[in-house]
């Protein structure tokens, strides 16, 4: 393989200097929480989800079938009824992911003896709680792709041939998706493969999105490698519009709205007074406006010699 589970997960989850980007980010995590201020509280859960065979498994729970993908306003897409565990420290995230390495589809091909058959997506859902009671709600996907492989060169047979099929389609599905939202297009083919659609808010929504492409300085990989450098380069033209979310506490929504009330009462009051300083009629002439014109009155000029009707 070119090294891509090498680049998330690492060689060691125990190891810092043999860690990847999953184990690294978390510490980095919970770093920055115990440097915080001691008045916010965070609560943390996370979730270990396998797209096998364009299924959806809970690396979590193996016997939680049946999950779903829904969308919501307010939690935008989501996996229904998987797993998610709270964490306190980055050890506890340490073996949350070294038990859903365990569950993983992994199989032997010509390529590679530990060849990854499915895609991992590690989700982290986080809630910062202030001393003002505002709430801000962020979320981190990091996901583990499977690689993309030509059958006559992996000798995959059977079981690793239909999970060849599978990869390839939803990688395809992926560079669509990516190919849509570079080109700006008005539909983005989200629902053509589960990877995309569970990804549906990290490539074109509220979400800063890095993408780690790895290559093969291999001869005989040439054309995968050129194949990925051109995907990179559509998806460097992507360009996502983050902004915060907040939750306000129900004190913070009732100053706004008293402040609201009072702007409003000023606005009326400048109004109903004809103050001409007022931002609402500064706009508006002194004189009367020019008559409208007839519903009967010549529009086009194309039609001067045409009858009308007195």
């Amino acid at each position: 393989g070119s090294g891509k589970t090498h680049t998330m997960f690492g060689s060691n989850l125990f190891n810092p200097e043999a860690q990847g980007i999953i184990p690294r980010a978390a510490h980095q995590i919970f770093d920055h929480i115990a440097a915080g201020a001691d008045d916010v509280e965070f609560v943390l859960r996370c979730s270990l989800l396998e797209i096998h065979r364009e299924q959806l498994r809970d690396l979590l729970n193996p016997t939680n079938t049946g999950l779903k993908i829904k969308e919501a306003p307010q939690k935008g897409v989501y996996v229904e009824g998987i797993t998610q565990e709270f964490v306190v420290c980055a050890g506890d995230i340490m073996e949350i992911v070294r038990v859903g390495e365990r569950m993983r589809a992994v199989a032997s091909t010509k390529l590679n003896m530990h060849s990854s058959r499915s895609h991992v997506i590690f989700m982290l859902a986080c809630e910062q709680k202030l001393a003002d009671g505002t709430e801000k709600l962020g979320k981190l996907n990091l996901v583990d792709l499977a690689g993309s492989e030509k059958v006559h060169k992996s000798g995959s047979m059977g079981p690793t041939l239909e999970e060849a099929k599978k990869i390839n389609w939803s990688l395809a599905a992926l560079g669509n998706v990516i190919h849509s939202l570079a080109e700006k297009r008005d539909h983005i083919p989200y629902r053509d493969a589960r990877l995309t659609r569970v990804l549906q808010d990290t490539l074109g929504g509220n979400f800063k999105t890095t993408l780690v492409v790895t290559c093969s300085s291999g001869p005989a990989h040439y054309e995968e490698t050129l194949s990925s450098m051109h995907f990179a380069t559509r998806a460097k033209s992507v360009c996502n519009h983050v902004k915060m979310n907040f939750i306000y506490s129900a004190e913070q929504l009732m100053v706004l709205v008293e402040k609201l009330q009072r702007e409003l009462l000023a606005v009326r009051s400048e109004i109903s007074g004809g103050d001409r300083s007022s931002p609402l009629l500064r706009s508006w002439p002194d004189s009367e406006p020019p008559p409208a014109k007839r519903v009967d009155e010549e529009v086009d000029p194309d039609l001067d010699n045409a009858p009308r009707r007195e």
